[in-house]
This record gives C-alpha cells, structure tokens and sequence, in this order.
C-alpha cells in the first residue's frame, strides 16, 4: 500500500485544521511563544570554553583532567605581558599590578610573580652562567668609581659634577663613562621632543642587551563567576581598573597585555556574541527584503517574519529544556534559523498562492496546498535534520549541540509552517494576487528530459566532478585555535607578540612524570628531539656550579667595597643654578674632548640645546624642567643599586629552599613531577606543530599541554567529519531510497549534491581556505540543505510530470531559487562576522550553497524524466 496519499491528505487536513480553528491556534502558539521566551531569559547560558566543544571522553582530555587536578594553579590563568622601555619600570610596574590584584581576593584565587619573591632577588645571580656572572663583575669593577662619587651624591648636580671628574681624569672615554654618555644623550633627547624615557642605571651597569622595551609576566588565577555568561568578565574588568588606576598606560610608558586562556575565552566570546547579534539582524533584515521582492505582499512579509519570530523563539526555548547553554558554535543558531526556517514558508506560500489563482477558493487552495507541499517539506525536515543531526553521534561536542538545536528547529519550522502560517493567512491573509504563473499540465510525454542539450550538461558535470576530486587530496584542516579569533583583540595580539618574540613557555607541552628520577630521564629524553627547544623540570631551579658563582660574587664584593655593597644612595638638595652651572661644565669638558666618536657629539649638541631652552624659561620654567631631568635621569638609580646589593648577598640553596609558591607550579601535591617542553619551532605552522606533538608523543604518549590540544582536536574533529559526512550521505540516501522507490530518481537528486560538494571542496583549496574548528560543519550541513531544493524539485516533476524549463518555471522553480537566495543572505553575512570561525562558516556555507543549487539547477532537469504520474492534482 503507497503510504503518499494518506500523508498528502493528512497534511491537508491539518493546515484546513488550522485554518479553520485559527483563534485557538494563534492562543496556544503565543502562550507557547511566551513560555519559551520566558524560559530562554531565565536559563539559558553561554558556555565559551573552547576546550568543552570536544567530548571529555576522549583520551587526551582525560589527561587534561588530571594534570589540571594535579596542577589547578596552571589551569584557567591570566597571563599579564608587562613591558617598558627599561628593566626598572617594567619591574615596578609588575610588583605594583601584581600587589593591587593580590588585594582583590574576591576576584582572584592567586596572583604570581616571580619578581615579587625576595629568593629571586637575593640569588638572581647565582641562576647566571659562569662567563656571564664574570663578565658583569668586570663592568661592575670598571664601574666603581663612578658608582662610588654618584652614590655619595645621587641627585642631578651630583651627577653631572660626577662625570665631569671622571671626564677630567682621562683623555679618552673610560667604557663605563662611554655607554653613561650614550644613555644620557638618548634620555635628554627625548625629553626635549617632550618624550617620556627614563634612563636605566641596571642595563647600563650590567650590560644587558639593548632591547626596545622589557618584559615581565604576572599570573593571575581569577575566580569565575559561571553565573554569568562571561564567567571571566569581572576579574578582566578589575585588571583594567588597576592598569588605569596605577597609570600603567603608553602614555606613562608602560604597555600591559592581557591573554592567558581566561582573556582568550572572554575576548572570543565578546566577539562571537557581537558578530551572532549583528549577522541575526542583517540576516532578518536581508530576508525581508529579499522576501518582498519574491512575494510582492507586505503582508506576506509580515505573515512570514513572525512565523520566523515564533519558531526562533520555540527553538531558543528547546535549546533550554535540552541543554540548558549555547557553546561558541551552537550560538549560531539564531542565524541558521533563520536561513532554513523561511524555506519552508517560502515554498507554501508560493504554491498557496499559486493555487488560488487557480480559482480556488482560500481553504480549498490551503488544503490543496498542504497536501501538495507536505510530503515534500516533511522529507526536506528530515533530510536537512540528518544533516545537523549527523554529528551528535560525534565526539565533537560543539556541533552535536548545535545539530540537536538546529536539528529539531527543522521539524519545529515543519510544525509552524501547517498550523501558525495557515491561522496567520486565515487573520491576515485574505485573497493573494498571483505574481506566478500557473503551470498547465502538458501532455504525457515518453520518459525523457525536455531539458536542452540534457547529455552535454550531464558530461559537463562529469569533468567538473573529476576535477574536483583530483583536489582533494589538497583539502588541509587548520588546528591553530588563534587563528579562529580575532587577530586585533587584545587577547590574541599578546599572545602572538609573545610568540614572535621566542616566549614559547606560552605554548609549551607538558609531561607528568611519577618521581625525581623519572622526571630527570624524560627531560633529559626531551632535550635531544631536535625540534625541542628546551625541556624544563623543577630541578632546572637549583643552578650547577653554586660554588664558584658564589666565590666570583664574594670576589665581587671585595672589588666594590663598603660604599657600595652596604651604603644608601643619598641626594644632596642643590639650588637650579648649581645644577645648570654642573651640566654647563660637563657641555664645556665635551667641547674641549679630544674625542669626537660615539655620543660625545651628540650629547654636546643634546646639552647645548638643553641649557638653551632653561635660559629661556622663567625661574619657575627651570625649576620645573630640571626636576623633571633629574627624575628622568635617576628615578631608577637607587632600584638599581638596591637590587644589585641584594643580589650580592646570595647564599647556596637546594630543591628544599625554593620558596613553596614556587615548587608548587612544578611538583603536585601527590607526589607528581611536571616537565615542561617548549617548541623549538614556530608551531603555529602546521608542519610544525604536527612535527612537534609528534616528537613529544614518542617520548611521553600520554602528554599534553596547548600543542598536544589543538593537534589531537583537530584529529578528534576531522574524524567526526568523516563520520558526520557518512552518516549525513547514508542517512539520506536511506530516506530518498524509502520515499522515491526509484534507484534512477534517487540518483538524479544525489548527483548534484555529490557534484555540489566535491565543487565546495576544490574552490576552498583553490581560494586557500581550510577546515578548521568551526566550518567543520559546512559539508555535511551543505548537504543536508541542498537536497531539498532537489526533493521539491522531484516532488512537483512526480506530481505534474513537467520536467526541464517548464519545471522551473512554476512556483516550485521560483521557491527553491528564493528559498536559497535568503539562505544566503542569512549565512552569507556569517562571512563579515568579526569572528574569524564564523566567518569562514560562513565563507565555506555561502559556496557551498551556491555550487550545489547551480549543480542543482543545471543537472538535476536534465536527469529529471517528463513524465506524470498517473491522477495530476489539477482538480483532486
């Protein structure tokens, strides 16, 4: 028994059920309405944790589970990147944000920075090498004179009355009075040009390197607050008080950056809500638009904007009771509704249209149309939900919600379209003026196509197909999570400044060994991959050769004396004049300096133009400008002799005298030891990340860390790719197979789908855009979409036989290309989200779309026969 005719009268009935009980029918929908509005507001969440888009099963994020038991202070941080432009500020700047968070104990679990430990301070040089521990007590010898005269007086007049004695001592520049001379000129110059730039005394006694600017990182453990959707949002906005507050800005010459994974979640999410917001209200506007192009009726626009309304607010409601959050994939489907929803009233408003222009009267035509349109929209709900649906069975979490939501939200759009639409049509529909033009019934034809030069499109198809394979191979999956986000969020852009810039600590494996000795032979084992870096454990912490560090430093203080090991710099309060009169001397020694190399030109000119600009000012002017040179030129002096005389009061130290706020970051409470592996590579390539997890896999299988995450989550996605993919193909050609009956016919509706896809994939290799996390989705969801234009498409060429042209031509024709033209005009501004993930969703949506109604379009009539089936609907 041929089960169509009863689902055909079935569906009629039920839209004439509708139509005629319209009063009952729009109470019960907006009581349902307001219940699930209600429930959505109140319960609904976000969960933005990028690591639960996968399932926790899974044998990598068991490990992950269990170093984050182990290790809990590591887990859920903020990293703060606090650079300045000497060693001195960035220092200060440090302490001062760590201590301000510190206080912050309803925000912040813990706050750890290095340089706050006094271990640090008192045995920083002990952790240096011998060569290099000797080389700085060489500049420290050479600088001890100079040192020495400042120390006794450390105020602007001591200064440059100090450097005009040594200049007087020798005809050439001593070295240690060379690189003052070039600090100096570089300082005051940028004074002048109203620059802030403060000299450090630290990198010019030591001899650091130059750099740009210097770098100091603080951690934050925040307390999140999972009542809210941002959980990481108040500890976030308390940092960025604290930086305003304490004035640790580019104007003060201080940068703070802000990532670490809590930042990351908080800045990603921030983006996605805001893309989601503005891609929901571009896409309702574009599809009303596109909507009263295609219709021609205000109120058919209004009918189907408040059909959308009600079941985006039925599926937020089912998105509640079914799983209580939306995850940073999942919030698109308010976008997705919205694209598919509006097919469905599309094509029944079309053809209502069409049959009451055919002289039947509105219930008639309404019953007409239910029975004519609900076969066809109920196996498009289904084929389009096997496409969502095909990746719950998946480990990946993200799209098995989503699929569950916008699966559903498919038979919620069926359930609307033939009981609110008809009672909405019954209120305020009225008779519709036909805009299309009734199909006659031709005559029967034998069973070929009337589509032209139907074989040369079909061979056509066939090339484009192989070539489309031949690419393939090309198609490449991107695991870098960073390059899903937004690139000018603060978050991100610290994160691959860190990068660029060597800090791969940032992005480093992680191993767990079970004793000392285990963790000493897996580092050990790890330093000699040669795409690793370094591997770091806690012994790392307790230097070698303590012994002769500790005698070249007791040397050292010998060489330095009393005055300096032990004394405290002191300023003398001399008047302006005095220290015009000291800066003047020092321009004068320059001028009458045998040498003419290096900054000593400079700094003359520097000095000219100096005294130039205070003996033009006003008494006040001068006082002013020369306080501000002193604080330029000495505010880090006493930092610097302070650390350097801590640090010459180092003593030996073992594992058991690292303080505890230490140890703990490296050994668990239960015994565990962690051994950390940083990349030698830049591993936001993929060749090197792969070559990286790769090598740390063949040492410690069961390692983890960011590298082992995104490596094994791009394993874990792609391979729920291929799953969802089987199951999306099978399951369709299961239902097509059941409801045509017909190997031919269910051929002819496959083939532009498989042509459709394979085309998908060949253009994102050609235009370089790859798989990732996020349009992950794309294919087997392209899938489930586009086989419905080709299920309407048969379904009115089993009906009225009418195949090619003529097919195309009625309103079924005229529905499956409006339908798709709002589908991409809802996922097609997916592709301007400030999200990169959803953009290129979006992208990969818009294509795919696109290539398979044109397969659609162009293939499906020449493989469609012209033939009817017996009983045309004309008069049933």
């Amino acid at each position: 028994m041929n089960a169509r005719p009863v689902l055909e009268r079935a569906f009629g009935r039920w839209a004439l059920n509708a139509y005629d009980h319209a009063g009952w029918t729009l109470v019960a929908v907006v009581l349902l309405t307001l219940l699930s509005l209600l429930a959505t507001v109140r319960n609904l969440g976000v969960n933005a944790d990028t690591a639960d888009l996968l399932s926790p099963d899974l044998p990598f994020r068991k490990t992950v589970a269990q170093f984050q038991t182990a290790f809990p202070d590591l887990d859920d941080n903020i990293l703060l990147v606090v650079q300045a432009p000497t060693p001195e500020q960035a220092e200060k700047a440090a302490e001062a944000l760590s201590n301000r968070l510190a206080g912050e104990g309803s925000l912040f679990r813990s706050v750890y920075y290095p340089g706050n430990l006094p271990f640090f301070e008192r045995n920083g040089l002990i952790y240096r090498d011998v060569e290099s521990l000797r080389s700085l007590s060489n500049r420290l010898s050479e600088a001890q004179p100079l040192l020495a005269l400042l120390l006794a007086d450390a105020s602007l007049t001591g200064l440059f009355r100090t450097v005009d004695e040594v200049l007087s001592r020798d005809n050439a520049l001593p070295p240690e009075l060379d690189r003052l001379i070039e600090e100096l000129n570089a300082t005051l110059e940028a004074g002048l040009l109203e620059q802030r730039r403060a000299l450090s005394w630290r990198a010019l006694i030591t001899g650091d390197s130059k750099r740009d600017s210097y770098r100091q990182l603080v951690v934050a453990r925040p307390v999140l607050d999972y009542g809210r959707v941002d959980a990481g949002a108040p500890a976030i906005e308390a940092i960025e008080r604290a930086i305003d507050e304490l004035g640790l800005t580019p104007e003060f010459g201080v940068e703070v950056g802000i990532t670490g994974k809590v930042a990351l979640v908080h800045d990603e999410l921030q983006t996605v809500m805001q893309g989601a917001q503005f891609a929901g209200a571009i896409a309702l506007l574009l599809v009303a638009i596109v909507l009263y192009a295609g219709l021609r009726s205000t109120r058919l626009v209004a009918i189907t904007m408040l059909t959308l309304f009600v079941g985006l607010s039925l599926t937020a409601g089912f998105a509640t009771v079914a799983i209580g959050h939306l995850n940073l994939i999942s919030v698109a489907f308010a976008v997705l509704y919205v694209g598919l929803g509006v097919d469905y009233v599309i094509h029944f408003l079309l053809r209502y249209r069409e049959l009451q222009a055919g002289a039947n009267e509105p219930p008639e035509a309404l019953r007409l149309t239910g029975r004519d349109m609900g076969p066809s929209l109920g196996l498009c709900a289904v084929s389009t939900a096997i496409g969502f649906y095909a990746f719950v069975p998946t480990a990946f979490v993200g799209v098995s919600e989503l699929g569950i939501i916008a699966g559903t939200s498919m038979f919620i759009s069926l359930v609307l379209s033939f009981t609110l639409l008809p009672a909405l049509l019954r209120v305020f529909g009225g008779r519709l003026r036909a805009t299309t033009r009734t199909s006659a019934k031709p005559p029967v034809k034998p069973s070929t196509s009337s589509w032209p030069h139907a074989r040369a499109v079909v061979l056509v198809a066939f090339l484009f197909a192989s070539l489309a394979v031949a690419s393939l191979p090309y198609v490449r999956f991107d695991a870098n999570p960073l390059n899903l986000r937004d690139p000018q969020s603060l978050s991100v852009s610290t994160l691959n400044r860190l990068l660029s810039d060597g800090e791969t600590r940032t992005w480093s494996a992680v191993a767990l060994a079970g004793s000392l000795d285990e963790a000493r032979q897996v580092a050990s084992r790890f330093d000699r991959l040669d795409v690793v870096d370094h591997a770091m454990w806690v012994l790392d912490l307790v230097p070698a050769d303590q012994t002769e560090k500790l005698s070249l430093i007791e040397d050292l203080q010998l060489i330095l004396g009393p005055e300096i090991v032990f004394a405290a710099p002191s300023a003398t309060d001399h008047p302006p004049e005095q220290a015009i009169a000291a800066i003047a001397s020092v321009r004068d020694r320059l001028a009458q300096s045998r040498t003419d190399a290096g900054s000593v030109p400079a700094l003359r000119e520097t000095l000219d133009a100096l005294l130039a600009k205070l003996e033009a000012g006003s008494p006040a002017h001068r006082a002013q400008a020369l306080e501000a040179v002193e604080t330029a030129l000495l505010e880090n002096f006493s930092y610097a002799i302070e650390q350097i005389q801590q640090a010459l009061r180092a003593e030996p130290f073992e594992l058991a005298d690292l303080p505890e706020s230490l140890t703990k970051r490296w050994v668990s409470d239960n015994g565990l030891y962690l051994v950390e592996v940083s990349p030698g590579e830049d591993i936001r390539e993929p060749d090197a990340l792969h070559r990286f997890v790769t090598a740390v896999q063949s040492v410690v299988p069961d390692a983890t860390g960011p590298p082992v995450l995104y490596s094994e989550s791009a394993r874990a996605i792609s391979s729920a790719f291929r799953q969802a993919l089987a199951l999306a193909v099978g399951g369709i050609c299961v239902v097509l197979a059941l409801t045509l009956r017909r190997v031919r016919l269910v051929t002819a509706v496959l083939t532009p789908l498989v042509l459709g896809g394979s085309l998908t994939a060949a253009a994102m290799v050609v235009l370089g855009i790859p798989f990732n996390f996020a349009n992950v989705i794309a294919l087997p969801l392209v899938l489930g979409i586009s086989v419905d234009n080709g299920v309407h498409m048969m379904h009115r060429n089993q009906i009225e036989g009418l195949g090619g042209a003529d097919l195309l031509r009625t309103s079924t024709g005229k529905a499956v290309f409006l339908s798709t033209v709002t589908t991409l005009c809802s996922f097609g501004n997916l592709s301007f989200s400030p999200h990169p993930g959803t953009a290129s969703m979006g992208q990969v949506l818009t294509i795919g779309i696109v290539l398979t109604l044109v397969s659609t379009v162009l293939v499906l009539p020449a493989l469609l026969p012209s033939q009817s089936r017996s009983g045309s609907l004309a008069g049933q």
